[in-house]
């Protein structure tokens, strides 16, 4: 019996390894998730983007937003006279929060011995947002216990914009239109070509007077339809059933999902043209889809990425779509202020789609 069940595992073994791309898979997956973890899964929010408003320009207030940047979770930012449409800021996500510092705030603290602010954070996103409560908040307080500040206190006046209850569904529900669709869309036609090599049409597909450009914009396309019919249910259901706002314009929402769904399903086709097997074209997938929904601040704050994990998410059309999706629901963001998450997102797609017909016309010829 130890002999047959030896004969069986050395023959299983011998297949593994014949497998291409097994070994890669095998060894370079898990080092590739620890350090994709590693950088991404940080639950402590860093580098929140503050602005500020100080109406005082005083010592003490100046002493406020000094505490406020030396406490290492802040990017502070002054707003200048011409920039203090805190709204507009939000839409245009240039802000995480902002702290209003009153005309009167020393002179308070020198008669009084306590002063009022105010501390405005963005509610799309619920996590940054008590973050940032939470350390300005802590911060005040260690301006208060500090030097000739003793002894003074702070009434901190908290807002929270777009979402006031500080619901976590409202943060998570626009960010799973991008994560099902990514899950449902690029796998379907990551096997649409490999599935024709393996039933043998691939070679009458290229005798074919169709050009590789018809090609690859015929195996995207309904897909794509089917998506954004799924897209239209999920919609329905998160307004009607959980509730999500609908502050902005259905016409934003639909062309964001239109060039996000044509970036992801445009990476299935490319990971489709490079794979041998649907099995292989499966697993490349699903190694694409754990990145992108990592470094796109759906799970993990991107505020905490820096250096080039910082890039792959201003790259990655998932960052940009969660941001449309958000703003639009939440803040009732237009066209213009969502510009530069349009823009990304559709030079991802010129790049996914040029790279795909280059490939696929070496491969053909």
């Amino acid at each position: 019996m130890v002999a047959r069940l030896f004969a069986v595992m050395r023959k299983e073994f011998l297949q593994i390894f014949r497998m291409k791309g097994i070994m890669p898979i095998v060894v370079g997956v898990p080092v590739l998730q620890m350090v994709i973890f590693s950088y991404a899964a940080v639950l402590d929010v860093r580098n929140i983007t503050l602005g500020v408003i100080d109406r005082d320009l005083s010592a003490s207030s100046r002493s406020l937003v000094r505490t406020l940047s030396n406490s290492g979770y802040f990017l502070v930012v002054d707003l200048p006279e011409g920039e203090r449409d805190i709204d507009e800021c939000f839409k245009r996500g240039l802000l995480c929060g902002c702290l209003v510092i009153p005309s009167n705030f020393e002179r308070d603290l020198k008669r009084r011995g306590r002063a009022d602010v105010q501390i405005n954070a963005d509610g799309c996103n619920s996590t940054v947002a008590t973050a940032l409560i939470s350390y300005a908040s802590a911060a005040c307080a260690t301006f208060s216990e500090d030097g000739r500040n003793r002894g003074s206190g702070f009434s901190v006046q908290t807002r929270l914009l777009y979402n006031p209850s500080g619901e976590n569904k409202f943060f998570f529900i626009p960010g799973l239109f991008g994560m099902i669709l990514l899950i449902a869309g690029m796998p379907l036609t990551a096997i649409s070509l490999v599935r024709e090599k393996e039933q043998g049409t691939f070679e009458q597909l290229n005798v074919t007077p169709v050009s590789p450009f018809e090609i690859i914009l015929g195996k995207i396309a309904p897909y794509m339809l089917l998506t954004l019919v799924m897209s239209t249910v999920m919609i329905l259901v998160a307004v009607v059933v959980f509730g999500l706002p609908m502050r902005g314009s259905l016409t934003v929402v639909y062309f964001g999902l239109a060039l996000f769904l044509f970036a992801a399903l445009g990476l299935g086709v490319f990971v489709s043209i490079v794979s041998s097997t649907q099995q292989q074209a499966v697993l490349t997938s699903f190694l694409i889809l754990l990145p992108m929904m990592l470094f796109s601040g759906f799970m993990f704050p991107v505020e905490n990425m820096d250096g080039v994990f910082r890039v792959i998410a201003e790259v990655n059309p998932f960052t940009h779509l969660l941001r449309i999706m958000r703003f639009v629901f939440l803040k009732g963001a237009s066209f213009a202020e969502l510009s530069h998450d349009f823009v990304m997102i559709a030079l991802v797609d010129a790049l996914v789609f040029a790279s795909s017909v280059c490939l696929f016309s070496k491969r053909s010829s």
